[in-house]
Parts: structure tokens; sequence; C-alpha cells
């Protein structure tokens, strides 16, 4: 009896992420070493090196991570 993935499945994704320490790679701008990327309800809020968790976001330690902008669907 396999429970475990249907119920991986129908878990719920986060509505607020935030992936702090990351390396970011810009589209149009420079890279950014070290840095925040807010996601809310499956947008891009907030990218910066200055950039504060917001309360209440479930938080991605990025360091060693790289991040790229693109269209990709990691959690669904």
């Amino acid at each position: 009896l396999m429970l475990w993935p249907a119920a991986a499945a129908q878990a719920e994704v986060p509505g607020l992420i935030a992936i702090r320490n990351a390396r970011v790679m810009t589209a149009a701008g420079p890279v950014l070493p070290k840095a925040t990327v807010v996601v809310r309800d499956g947008l891009i809020e907030a990218v910066g090196a200055e950039i504060a968790v917001p309360p209440g976001a479930w938080v991605v330690e990025g360091e060693h991570l790289t991040v790229y902008p693109g269209l990709i669907e990691g959690l669904g």
C-alpha cells in the first residue's frame, strides 16, 4: 500500500517562499553573489542583497545554490 506519494502530491504549496543567501543570476543585470528571492503566490515579489525575509515565509537556505530566471515550476 503506497500512501505517501499520494499524500505528497496533495501537499499544499506555501504561498510565501524566501530563498535566502543564494547566488542569483539576473536576466538583464549583474550576478548577485548573496541575495534573497521572495516568491508570493507563485510570482517573484522581490530580489536583492538587502531584501528581508517576510514574516511567515517558508525559508529555503540558498547557500551553495544558484537561482536562475526562467519558467520552472519546481514545487508542483
